[in-house]
């Protein structure tokens, strides 16, 4: 019943925590949304080896308890991956919650059928069940003003969504998770975040920038811009997820830069596998609105990089910082 409740109350939990302390606020959300069911679940181990050990009438109780941690730990290790590269991507956290719920749902009501339990115990415990899933199915997410595309991949919860600015120009912006990556005017395709614009910097100091490469897609400001500026040169994107590929053609005008070259990988990886050298490389990877993957900030990284550029090419990096 708590597994399928948390659909119901994560956002009053994520609502509050943001109000409160940045440690304690997360932590007791955290311990509302899942300490209780985890606590329940861990009852299931030692219940069901007092189970299984009557069947050899108590004469196998370590058997017993090996054979029931063998399969939690099966379990535990199946269900990982399967949760993580399957499931999210597939189904998404919520529908993966309600289905959760309803198994275990059913497998608690299987059990106090099978103990006999009181008519009014099965009737209580069958109704707070149908009732809780009812709610699931029936409430919807409240969703974003100018919401035009939402996905959950593998990486990211990805939105879509357009505004208006104080001067009435509709913009559109790419949403990963809570962070806005990127953005475009509606009308003109022009970039609307100006650190889309700081790759300029480099034309200061590089005499020719035929060939360059940006790691991290966003919303693909920075290459587009590029373009327009160099309409003879190339555009190499390194981008994480597949799918902000997708939408940056569906939703950000990419298909019309030819010179664009989407590359759906891990920046470092193909910077290792790459011969290709660059005029420009602009780093503009982030997880999260100021974490870049710390793979991307180490020595062997800006060696790598240096490997990949010309003579007098030229190397930056978006790094959200106060300047001391």
């Amino acid at each position: 019943a708590w597994t399928l409740a948390v659909p119901l109350i994560h956002a009053w939990a994520t609502t509050w925590a943001m109000t409160e302390r940045v440690i304690a606020g997360p932590m007791v959300a955290s311990a509302v949304l899942f300490a209780v069911p985890a606590c329940l679940l861990a009852s299931a181990s030692p219940f069901t080896i007092r189970l299984v050990s009557r069947i050899t009438a108590d004469h196998e109780i370590g058997l017993s308890a090996g054979v029931v941690g063998m399969f939690a730990t099966l379990g535990s290790f199946v269900g990982t991956f399967l949760t993580g590269f399957v499931l999210i991507p597939q189904f998404g956290v919520r529908t993966i919650f309600v289905m959760t719920g309803l198994i275990e749902a059913g497998l608690g009501i299987a059990v106090l059928l099978a103990c006999r339990c009181r008519a009014s115990v099965q009737a209580a415990a069958v109704v707070g069940i149908v009732a809780i899933a009812a709610a699931n199915m029936l409430g919807k997410p409240m969703e974003t003003e100018g919401l035009i595309h939402k996905q959950q991949t593998f990486y990211h919860d990805l939105r879509v969504e357009e505004w208006s600015t104080d001067l009435g120009e509709r913009v559109r912006g790419l949403k990963l998770d809570t962070t806005l990556e990127g953005g475009q005017y509606v009308e003109t395709g022009g970039v609307f975040m100006a650190t889309n614009l700081y790759w300029r910097l480099a034309e200061e100091f590089c005499p020719r920038l035929d060939r360059t490469l940006f790691l991290g897609g966003g919303g693909f400001g920075m290459p587009e811009d590029y373009s327009r500026r160099h309409p003879e040169g190339t555009a190499d994107v390194v981008e994480l997820d597949p799918a902000v590929i997708d939408v940056g053609r569906r939703f950000f005008r990419l298909d019309e830069f030819p010179r664009v070259h989407p590359i759906a990988c891990d920046a470092r990886r193909y910077l290792a596998a790459s011969t290709t050298t660059y005029d420009m490389i602009f780093c503009d990877a982030y997880h999260g609105v100021r974490n870049i993957p710390a793979h991307l900030v180490t020595r062997e990284f800006f060696v790598l990089v240096k490997s990949r550029l010309v003579d007098d090419g030229v190397f930056l990096a978006n790094v959200i910082s106060p300047v001391t």
